[in-house]
């Protein structure tokens, strides 16, 4: 059971490093953002001589920071696209018997999570015994 568990945790790894990429990118982009109108306000609430100088390095923040966000977030979409991309090269030139054993794996996996998920259920008291007998037997 956990082996299958953390055999969940390592599927459509190459889609979830694209997701990692797209939350760095917008988390990143809503810092800077953040940085620059602080820094907008602590200019304009303060008098000094640099007044100019310190509204443009925040605009600087508001306009470059999600522009060097996006750039920096790129390598790691790359990566994703790369890792998805040889999943679908080996998924494309495996055979068929060894398509078969993966999708035999898999349903056994399946059938072991819902026998796991039945018997919690009866051990539980959710389900009679009438009812435990009736849906182990349905496969």
């Amino acid at each position: 059971m956990e082996t299958s568990t953390l055999g969940r945790l390592y599927e459509n790894v190459g889609k979830k490093i694209k997701a990692l990429a797209a939350i760095c990118f917008l988390l990143q982009s809503a810092l800077f953002v953040l940085a620059g109108v602080i820094a907008l306000i602590i200019n304009f609430s303060d008098s000094h001589d640099d007044m100019f100088l310190y509204t443009l390095y925040a605009l600087a923040l508001i306009v470059l920071g999600p522009l060097y966000s996006w750039i920096s977030s790129l390598a790691l979409y790359g990566f994703g696209d790369l890792v998805d991309s040889c999943a679908q090269i080996k998924l494309n030139t495996q055979s068929d018997e060894e398509k078969a054993k993966i999708i035999e794996k898999k349903k056994t996996n399946e059938e072991a999570a819902r026998r796991k998920k039945l018997d919690d259920l009866f051990i539980s008291g959710m389900i009679t015994a009438e009812e435990y007998q009736q849906k182990k037997n349905q496969n």
